[in-house]
């Protein structure tokens, strides 16, 4: 797996990737909405040799403080895509590229414990729970909130 910066020219596949992994929060997403999202974000397109399997982005950057890491994976690849090298990159950017205190994430309980259980994986804890934060297209979700400090990432 390799790292690339998202570029305008991967928004096709990566817009057709995030309608297949996330139907709960998608549904309706056309591609001039899932552009506007992504073009606020800095982040990585992720390949497996010249295939575009997904995505790592960051939004909602507070300088010297935090910032909110999303991810999208074409599902054959869960479990198997994130290894060391990406996690250095990406951590390396969020804590001494970016000066972030922290880097927080989340999961909607129910539709992507997947993605809470990958977190916690490379060493984010849950540090807590939005009731009925989430709009899905089946119903108000629980939010799970992740966060992982900087003396806290083996990353580095």
């Amino acid at each position: 797996m390799n790292l690339s910066p998202i570029k305008y020219a991967d928004y096709k596949a990566l817009h057709q990737i995030v309608l297949e992994v996330e139907p709960y929060s998608t549904k309706g997403m056309d591609i001039i909405a899932f552009i506007s999202i992504m073009e606020v974000r800095e982040g990585w397109t992720v390949f497996d040799d010249d295939e575009i399997i997904g995505c790592i982005s960051l939004s909602d950057f507070i300088p010297k403080l935090n910032c909110v890491l999303h991810t999208f994976i074409k599902p054959d690849y869960h479990g198997k895509w994130l290894n060391d090298e990406l996690c250095t990159i990406v951590f390396g950017h969020i804590f001494n590229t970016l000066d972030c205190r922290r880097v927080s994430g989340f999961c909607i309980v129910g539709e992507s414990d997947r993605a809470g259980k990958a977190l916690e994986h490379i060493g984010f804890n849950q540090e807590g729970l939005h009731r009925k934060s989430a709009l899905t297209d089946n119903g108000y979700r629980d939010l799970k909130i992740f966060g992982m400090l900087r003396e806290e990432c083996r990353w580095l």
